[in-house]
């Protein structure tokens, strides 16, 4: 009797292990950005001292969690398998992330003194609007890029592998161009592991090979940092998934399909809209070199709004068997 009533208080989770494990990394990804903004929170609220982008407080005491945040998020979102196209745009996101950590911004000296409360630290190469990296922080900078490449190298060889029937089935049909599914086979099989070997390849010239490496991370025939190339492209790449998953909604719509309940509907629709908006601001306040902390500002609401996103979706299907993003593609 006592057992049966034990038992009477146990909620019983049927889910696969392979869809429970899925739950888990999406919620380690809303985590990781959590731990981003504490970590920055913490450190403004100790210091006192308000930097431009989030990508400042690299320099500070906070740098370890801003670090750590970016890299756990890429892992998640390249262990965040699935067979539709956000998730290859979460895995070419994953390719950025960790370069907008291991590429740091630059800041200028009064910045830097501020934090450190030394105005004697040495600056490498600037930026045109002088700010600049500490010399002490390249061969970090340098050792970095070089492992980034390898362990990048790595993840592409093996993703392929763990693909190869697709591969074999790709290279057996190239001269059938009928075969149904092989335009979405090659786009998910290939697209990913394609931006990843370009980002390796530019990355590795900007970085090793004179004259193309003069001033690295801020190249003079880039146009833009390093750092803030890797962060437009990973927020570029974060923004489409939800704007891909309002057009599936707005289709589903039209289809009479009413599954999404308004309260998620609201969230898909709204998220992408801001999150474009914000991005094009972003963008506004770099190129006009304006001061202040406009840029700080749209990044975290950029990260506070794919947040609500994510977490939206992930308890929309948190209990369903076969997820829309996990269902072979029609």
């Amino acid at each position: 009797m006592a057992e049966t009533a034990s038992a009477s208080f146990v909620t019983v989770d049927r889910a696969a292990t392979g869809h429970r494990s899925h739950r888990y990394l999406r919620l380690s990804l809303a985590v990781a950005v959590l731990a981003l903004f504490v970590g920055v929170g913490v450190q403004i609220a100790r210091s006192g001292v308000w930097l431009p982008a989030i990508s400042h407080y690299v320099y500070t005491p906070a740098g370890g969690v801003f670090v750590a945040s970016l890299v756990a998020a890429s892992l998640a979102l390249i262990a965040l398998a699935g067979r539709d196209l956000e998730t290859v745009l979460l895995d070419v996101a994953a390719v950025f992330a960790p370069l907008i950590a291991l590429v740091p911004t630059g800041i200028s000296a009064a910045q830097l003194a501020r934090i450190t409360a030394r105005d004697d630290i040495p600056l490498g190469p600037c930026s045109p609007n002088e700010d600049c990296v500490p010399l002490e922080n390249m061969e970090a900078v340098y050792t970095g890029v070089i492992t980034y490449t390898v362990v990048l190298a790595c993840v592409v060889v093996l993703s392929l592998w763990i693909r190869r029937d697709t591969v074999r089935m790709l290279w057996r049909t190239r001269a059938d161009a009928a075969v149904a599914g092989r335009a979405w086979a090659l786009w998910s099989t290939f697209t990913a592991p394609a931006v990843a070997v370009l980002v390796a390849v530019v990355l590795n010239l900007a970085a090793f090979v004179p004259p193309i490496s003069t001033g690295f991370p801020f190249n003079p025939w880039l146009g833009i940092s390093v750092h803030f190339a890797a962060t437009i492209l990973f927020f570029g790449a974060f923004a489409a998934v939800p704007v891909i998953n309002v057009i599936r909604y707005l289709a589903a719509r039209r289809r009479g399909d009413t599954r999404i309940p308004t309260r998620y509907a609201v969230v898909y629709v709204l998220v992408p809209a801001l999150i474009v908006i914000d991005l094009v601001v972003m963008v506004a306040i770099v190129k006009a070199d304006a001061p202040g902390i406009g840029v700080l500002v749209c990044e975290a609401v950029a990260l506070a709004l794919f947040a609500a996103f994510w977490i939206a979706q992930t308890i929309q299907w948190w209990r369903e068997d076969d997820p829309p993003h996990l269902l072979p593609p029609r």
